[in-house]
């Protein structure tokens, strides 16, 4: 099998560990498909929580 490596965008490194934690305990493990939609169904909360972290702390600096 081979191993393909994708690069982790900067605004990931402000996803709080309490979401993490929470998709990884909430995330579909039924079938391998399901994984897949159930984190499509949750990007645009998660982006948008990243994208409030990175604004919060930009005005803090």
């Amino acid at each position: 099998m081979e191993k393909i490596v994708f690069p982790i965008p900067e605004i990931c490194g402000f996803l709080t560990e309490e979401t993490k934690v929470h998709v990884f305990n909430t995330a579909e493990r039924d079938e391998q498909g399901s994984k897949v939609a159930d984190f499509f169904e949750r990007v645009d909360d998660i982006y948008s929580e990243m994208i409030w972290q990175r604004d919060l702390r930009g005005r803090y600096l």
